[in-house]
């Protein structure tokens, strides 16, 4: 979210200057370069050979000291077999893993049907939930406590009650019962 600063400024006109949060640096894509570079195993002379820049040109751009133009970028993408997308955003949209799901959820959006896009919502916040307990679990067998970590059910149930009115329903009530050890009628 922007921040907003007053600007006080000679002027004195008392307008807010607006401050947004720093999302992109161009020391992020040339870390993106190096790395694919080492992967495939290619040194840097070779990579700025390939792309028509000078070996300190390169190491510029893969420390982040210079911004390179669109056309070295491309040329640089081509030398490492991907995308210029790919060296900004680290993934590329055309990763036949991730495409798709990406075409399938872009179709549920641009829908505009409330409740394919509510569903949608609910799927992505359970896969949030299903990370962070992930996390949760891999930080708690770090520190030697992995007893009695938590199951995605209890997670996706604690949800759903905060979001309902907190009753449950008779399957939630069944699955209750049997965690508690309790016999179970329906």
């Amino acid at each position: 979210m922007p921040h907003r600063k007053s600007n006080g400024g000679s002027k004195g006109n008392g307008r807010e200057e607006v401050q947004y949060p720093r999302d992109f640096d161009w020391k992020e894509v040339g870390d993106r370069i190096r790395q694919r570079r080492l992967a495939l195993g290619i040194k840097q002379q070779q990579l700025a050979d390939a792309s028509g820049m000078t070996q300190s040109g390169l190491f510029r751009v893969e420390t982040g000291q210079t911004n390179p133009q669109l056309a070295s970028l491309q040329r640089i993408a081509s030398a490492l077999h991907c995308s210029v997308r790919e060296l900004f955003c680290g993934r590329s949209e055309l990763d036949p893993r991730f495409a798709s799901a990406f075409q399938r959820m872009k179709y549920v959006i641009e829908s505009a049907d409330d409740a394919a896009i509510q569903t949608l919502e609910n799927g992505l916040t359970a896969a949030e939930l299903l990370l962070e307990r992930s996390c949760r679990r891999d930080m708690l067998s770090l520190i030697g406590q992995g007893q009695g970590a938590r199951r995605p059910a209890d997670d996706l149930l604690e949800m759903r009650r905060a979001q309902g009115n907190g009753r449950r329903g008779p399957n939630e009530r069944a699955a209750h019962s049997r965690r508690n050890g309790h016999q179970v009628h329906l």
